[in-house]
């Protein structure tokens, strides 16, 4: 059964909780975004591995605290590597304060999504004081990396700046069909290129990370 849309606010709303911001623990070192995942009482986030820090000690995630339309504050947490895959550019991180999240999302793990589809990104492009900025564009095209795989890569056109890499990609109903990886495949006029979650789930289940996935749809 397909999803409702939902409102303007509602998704503004949704993406901002969900979305994570990977820093130090003082926040002078950032480097990129996450998906939140909520399983129980614990917490997972999905990003690229080259938004791990290099020296790989501890640090840390935050995530926004909304109220009404706006986000006034934030609350962070460290964080621990399960697994990461260079080549493919995928980590998985799990918050050590548990329950730290409040929202998840579905795992559109489908085929792909019409060309022109409206899409949306929530990160913080270029500054962590940017955090929960929402970009508008659509899907414009789908590649395979590594070419001889069957890894979708989504081109999202949607003005992307730097700084958003693991931030998610969203459809209007909220579901998330997609994590910014630009770096992997250089891309140029704001479009970015984006591992589709159902790369990021055939990834997790040879992994044995199944149990980081959130609930996962072929319906959208």
């Amino acid at each position: 059964m397909k999803k409702r849309n939902l409102s303007d606010k509602r998704l503004v709303e949704l993406m901002r909780l969900i979305s994570v911001t990977i820093s130090n623990e003082s926040f002078t070192e950032w480097h990129g975004g996450g998906i939140g995942i909520l399983k129980g009482n614990r917490s997972f986030v999905w990003t690229c591995s080259h938004c791990l820090p290099r020296k790989r000690k501890k640090f840390f995630i935050k995530k926004n605290i909304i109220c009404g339309e706006r986000i006034v504050d934030g609350v962070s947490s460290p964080v621990r590597i399960i697994k990461h895959h260079p080549l493919l550019d995928i980590a998985l991180l799990e918050v050590e304060s548990g329950n730290f999240l409040d929202k998840t999302t579905t795992f559109y793990i489908g085929s792909d999504i019409p060309i022109l589809t409206p899409a949306f990104c929530c990160g913080a492009p270029a500054d962590p004081d940017y955090a929960g900025t929402v970009i508008t564009g659509n899907i414009s095209n789908y590649v395979n990396f590594p070419a001889e795989s069957e890894n979708p890569h989504i081109f999202f056109n949607g003005m992307v700046c730097g700084g958003l890499s693991g931030s998610g990609l969203y459809l209007r109903n909220g579901m998330c069909i997609g994590m910014l990886q630009s770096h992997i495949l250089r891309t140029k006029n704001g479009i970015a290129c984006c591992m589709s979650m159902r790369g990021v789930y055939d990834w997790a289940k040879s992994a044995g990370l199944g149990y980081a996935l959130p609930r996962c749809s072929t319906t959208f």
